[in-house]
């Protein structure tokens, strides 16, 4: 039984995890895209 416990919070904490990463990359590739365009508006701004 508390073997059965350990892997049902295992198994909880990776997909945990998983979902995590999944917002870290997402909230990265938006900063990326976001300083991108800032870079973009301000060489833009120079001309």
């Amino acid at each position: 039984m508390k073997e059965l416990l350990n892997l049902s919070i295992i198994r909880r904490s990776l997909s945990i995890l998983r979902f995590y990463k999944i917002r870290a990359k997402k909230a990265l590739e938006k900063q990326i895209y976001l300083s991108g365009s800032a870079n973009l508006t301000s060489q833009i701004c120079r001309v």
